[in-house]
């Protein structure tokens, strides 16, 4: 095993070696490996914990890899007997026969989703560890199967995810990537999770990314990963050369919970529902665009659906990333505003003198690539449940290709930004002007 502490704050992510090979085995071989997956899983199963119980019962913590290697090993057993030309679906079939309680024991659950489930998997199995066995098998390029098995734990899941391919004779595994041992239910990758092959290449090897989200009991508000490595059959270990984390939501029902995945030329996009601090507004639909940028992945343009939630994400970014989207100058009134309405990187007490903000108009320019947002702010009155008037910004914002860069902000409007007030629709378009991502 390989275990990698990622840096900024990232939660440990365990990369397994490819370890032993899938050799083809016996029926009576196959049986017992599916026995053994099959009594891990009763083991498991019967270490109930108390429903809505975010912490790992001790003895369910030392339960769940041993329940892992199992189903691992049993994966490796039917993989090794697949002829070099098996299909993704011919793989599924087989595994579905094998797996203590396949997906074929649900019918109605089937169809494998990356959309946040947890609420629903708590409702239907509640406090249940190593239930509802599933696996998804794709096959993202030629000769290469990709296989996520994924059972019930507390409030969520939890996935592992293994990657095969064939050099004309045989299958090798080339990729097993899961959560390290974890102590609460959020260490477990699950809530959302999706391998996706990307476009792009990376010394000359092909992107693998991961994206799960972060279960929970009692929070609509999580934490997204994102993890990408090269598809090598030489290395002895899966390292992700990038990690990347975004908060989305998990549980909501107004308004309707967004989550999609997709590549782009140069990377991939994920949209998601993400928290709106700025207003009333709960929530808004989310951006994350990132693009392989020499050896490693970085944030792109757009970064929100509209001109105005640009700047409700740039205020959100750590300053390195926020760097990215503004060609302000270092103390210009851009990084002053940034900096007394951003949380980021915020000690408790400075956090507790964080401006709270809310919308005026957003408009168009005299210049077409030029529009204008203007922000209110209140302070919180030490001592007391009140607040007063703060400063009012008005953020100019520049439209390029495919998004909106902060160009500066200044305490009154610019004389040449008296266009029509631009109306921002339910799902985050603009309504009265053609300018979007």
């Amino acid at each position: 095993m390989f275990a990698l502490l990622l840096l900024g704050g990232c939660k440990q992510h365990r990369s397994a070696g490819s370890g032993a090979q899938p050799v083809p085995l016996s029926a009576q071989g196959l049986q017992a490996d599916q026995s053994a997956a099959a009594a891990q899983q009763a083991k498991l199963v019967a270490l109930q914990a108390p429903e809505m119980e975010t912490d790992v019962p001790a003895d369910v913590q030392r339960a769940i890899p041993a329940f892992k290697d199992a189903l691992v090993k049993l994966t490796d057993d039917v993989v090794a007997g697949q002829p070099v030309a098996a299909t993704a679906a011919q793989l599924q079939q087989a595994l579905s026969a094998v797996l203590p309680s396949s997906a074929e024991s649900h019918p109605a659950e089937q169809a494998s989703s990356a959309k946040p489930d947890a609420a629903n998997r708590q409702a239907a199995h509640p406090g249940e560890y190593g239930g509802e066995v599933k696996a998804q098998v794709t096959a993202p390029q030629p000769r290469t199967l990709l296989v996520d098995v994924s059972f019930a734990i507390e409030c969520g899941d939890d996935h592992v995810l293994l990657g095969y391919q064939n050099d004309g004779s045989r299958w090798k595994r080339i990729l097993r990537w899961q959560a390290p041992p974890y102590s609460k239910v959020s260490g477990a990758f699950g809530d959302i999770f999706e391998p996706l092959l990307l476009r792009p290449t990376r010394t000359g090897h092909p992107v693998l990314l991961v994206v799960h989200g972060t279960p929970w009991c009692t929070s609509t508000e999580s934490s997204l990963a994102m993890d990408t490595m090269e598809l090598d059959p030489k290395a002895e270990t899966e390292k992700p050369f990038w990690h990347g984390q975004h908060g989305y939501r998990r549980a909501d029902d107004v308004p309707p919970l967004v989550y999609s995945l997709r590549t782009t030329p140069d990377g991939f996009e994920i949209r998601a529902s993400v928290n709106e601090w700025i207003g009333d507004a709960v929530a808004r639909v989310g951006v994350m665009r990132y693009a392989l940028v020499g050896n490693t992945m970085r944030r792109a343009f757009p970064t929100a659906m509209n001109v105005r939630e640009s700047v409700s994400e740039w205020l959100s970014m750590p300053v390195e990333e926020a760097r990215l989207f503004s060609d302000a100058q270092p103390g210009s009134g851009a990084w002053q505003m940034w900096d007394s309405l951003s949380y980021v990187d915020k000690t408790p007490e400075q956090a507790s003198h964080v401006l709270a903000a809310s919308y005026g108009d957003t408009r168009s320019c005299s210049d077409p690539k030029h529009y204008q947002v203007e922000l209110h702010t209140r302070a919180n009155t030490p001592g007391t449940q009140g607040s007063s008037a703060g400063p009012t910004y008005y953020v100019q914002m520049e439209q390029i290709a495919d998004g909106y860069s902060v160009r500066e902000a200044m305490p009154q409007p610019d004389p040449t930004c008296e266009g029509p007030v631009i109306a921002i629709d339910p799902s985050g378009h603009e309504a009265s002007t053609s300018a979007r991502p």
